[in-house]
């Protein structure tokens, strides 16, 4: 009987598992969009002041004759791998401050740029998002930034 009840309890909680063996990385990487005069979002130029109304105030901000720069330092990049092994394992260590630089000239913004942590995992599952034993073992590929 207790041969029963662990064989039935190890059935069950592989069934219920999901993403159970896979391996992610993350690793740092940076962004930069420029050149343009005025960026358009909703059909309208994005300016320095709409930036500060939509993320709040930044962490430090300098004006220069015309020319605004806004910077926001929020969270950590993160660096490191993260096995699945039923549960993920977090190694991983913060290696800079997160930032986001926006330009802005006459207020209007001109160049953009920043950096975050991109995540590259690939992980396989007993079960599908269906509920059924898939061919390939619901394994999948993502990455994520």
């Amino acid at each position: 009987m207790e041969s029963f009840i662990r064989l039935t309890s190890l059935i069950l909680v592989l069934l219920t598992l999901q993403g159970c063996v896979g391996l992610a990385v993350s690793y740092p990487y940076g962004w930069n969009k420029g050149g343009y005069k005025y960026a358009v979002v909703d059909e309208k130029p994005t300016t320095c002041t709409g930036i500060e109304n939509f993320s709040g105030k930044p962490s430090s901000k300098t004006v220069e004759d015309n020319q605004t720069t806004l910077v926001y330092k929020k969270g950590y990049v993160w660096a490191g791998v993260t096995p699945m092994l039923i549960i993920p394992i977090p190694l991983v260590l913060p290696v800079w401050s997160k930032t986001s630089t926006y330009i802005c000239q006459d207020d209007f913004l001109i160049k953009a740029s920043g950096n975050g942590t991109n995540i590259v995992a690939a992980y396989c599952g007993v079960l599908s998002e269906r509920g059924s034993f898939p061919e390939d073992l619901g394994c999948r590929v993502e990455n994520v930034k």
